[in-house]
């Protein structure tokens, strides 16, 4: 195990186990992620009746609101927890579109992305918030 010790070159900042500098790329890789996802939905939306633009609005503020709780690095443990049963709800969903045998699962605003490669990346994104868990 690590400790941490104090940096003399930077003033005082605690350099951290090397697996917390993994879990600080992993969940702004991951915020990042939510960010470009809610971003194309908002600015291509695909919604053509009133359930489907309320669903569609409330998945943006969704993923716009996990994306900055991770990308402020407040409270880890359950931002990092909260984004593991995210994730693992958006793998469901488009595991039933892959089955389904939808072209797209509509993830990316109009960006035509198979459902096939986003579950695939969903997979990733879960197994890397798995195994980079921060230290305390």
């Amino acid at each position: 195990m690590h400790s941490a010790q104090v940096d003399p070159i930077h003033a005082g900042a605690i350099v951290r186990s090397p697996r917390a500098g993994a879990y600080n790329v992993v969940r702004v890789a991951v915020g990042g992620l939510l960010l470009i996802a809610a971003v194309l939905k908002a600015v291509e939306p695909s919604m053509p009746s009133l359930t489907s633009r309320l669903l569609v609005m409330s998945q943006i503020f969704l993923e716009c609101s996990l994306a900055a709780w991770l990308l402020s690095g407040i409270a880890p443990h359950t931002g990092r927890f909260v984004a593991l049963i995210v994730f693992a709800g958006f793998a469901g969903i488009v595991g039933w579109k892959l089955l389904s045998g939808e072209e797209s699962c509509n993830c990316f605003g109009r960006l035509e992305v198979p459902p096939m490669y986003t579950l695939g990346l969903d997979v990733v994104v879960i197994v890397a918030l798995a195994l980079a868990r921060r230290r305390a």
